[in-house]
């Protein structure tokens, strides 16, 4: 790679980088709760999950929110 496609690759970043930066305060989200969940029981486990699920069909807008959670559980 030349000198001038290098300075270019650093002023435009590629669609893969675009979408890294995009995702990585929800990486970061999801890392924060699973210190948390992974403390947790097998009964509080299994009812945090339940709860989750019963969110998501109660209220399809709150899925951003629950995101990092639900990912943390499944981890």
């Amino acid at each position: 790679m030349n000198l001038f496609s290098r300075a270019l690759s650093k002023i435009f970043k590629s669609g893969n980088q675009q979408e890294l930066t995009k995702i990585k305060p929800l990486i970061a989200a999801i890392n924060e709760k699973e210190a948390f969940i992974s403390t947790l029981k097998d009964e509080e486990f299994k009812e945090r999950t339940f709860k989750l699920k019963n969110s998501i069909k109660s209220n399809r807008e709150l899925i951003k929110e629950i995101l990092p959670e639900s990912f943390a559980l499944v981890r």
